[in-house]
Order: C-alpha cells, then structure tokens, then sequence
C-alpha cells in the first residue's frame, strides 16, 4: 500500500509545476498528520528532520516608553504596549520593578499586582484578556489603598507638627 501511494505521489507532483494550488492543498493537510508528512517526503526525496529548540526563557524585564520588554536566555529581547498589561500600566515603578520568574522563565510575574505574562503569549501577540468588570474592582481598591496611603501620611505629618516634631 505504501509503495503504490509513493508511486502515485511522484506520478501525480513530479516534474508539475503548474500543479502548485493542487500542492498546496495537499501540503496542508498532510502537514496537520506526521506518518503522511514523512511518506510524502520520501516520495519527493525529501528529507524531513525534527529540528529540536528550547523553549525561551527570560531573563530580565523592562518597562519603559509604554513597552514591556523581556530578554531572553538566548540574548534576544522581545517587547508588547504596555497597555496590553493593565495592572503594569497603572502600577507604580517600585510595583512594575518587583517581578519574579515561574516556570524556569517561561512566565513573570508581578506578585503585588497578581499580574502574569507568559513569553509563549508575547510571542503570539496576545495581550492579557483580563475581564473588565475584575480590572476595574481592582483599579478601585487599589485607589482607595492609595488614598488611604496618603490620609494616614498626612495625618502622621499633622501629628508631628502639632507636637513640634521634625521642623
């Protein structure tokens, strides 16, 4: 069986070039099946090898001129908007500065942010597909921890003054 499909594979592609669309057509569905792949490959005398890559991984993160760009082990740099991250995008440098790597480098996070990016989603250009309604639960709380913040500072600083502390 698998001779006469050979034979009928070089009768049908060899020497035919005005056979591309025809090619194409096949080429794809054979690709989505490797024992096809490899049985049309020895039909045409082609050779197909596996070729095995690692993973990327990061190393280190920058947030800078509304990008997120991440370097990678293998010394290339890889970046996305920043507003596709919107916890990045408001987060304060000390917040955008305190990341951590998980999964060996294959993700960062930000753990006072509960934000994440994969790599393998930066690569795909996908941005984060937070729900709008948790993000903006989220965007007040943190409002209002900031606000909060701030009253307690400026009421310690009333405190200090009244009682004629730090002038």
């Amino acid at each position: 069986m698998r001779d006469e499909f050979i034979a009928w594979l070089r009768e049908k592609y060899a020497y035919a070039p005005n056979r591309i669309d025809e090619w194409e057509a096949c080429s794809y569905e054979i690709e989505e099946v490797p024992a096809l792949r490899d049985i049309f490959a020895d039909a045409l005398g082609l050779r197909v090898e596996a070729i095995e890559t690692e993973a990327p991984r990061v190393t280190g993160v920058e947030i800078s001129s509304g990008r997120v760009t991440a370097h990678l082990i293998d010394g290339r740099m890889i970046s996305a908007p920043l507003i596709w991250y919107p916890r990045l995008a408001h987060a304060t440098p000390d917040e955008r500065n305190g990341w951590e790597l998980r999964g060996g480098g294959q993700r960062v996070h930000w753990p006072d942010l509960d934000e994440e990016i994969s790599i393998e989603g930066m690569l795909a250009g996908q941005p984060v597909g937070e729900n709008r309604r948790l993000f903006s639960d989220w965007l007040e709380a943190i409002k209002a921890v900031k606000g909060m913040e701030i009253f307690e500072e400026r009421q310690a600083e009333e405190k200090k003054a009244e009682a004629g502390i730090g002038s």
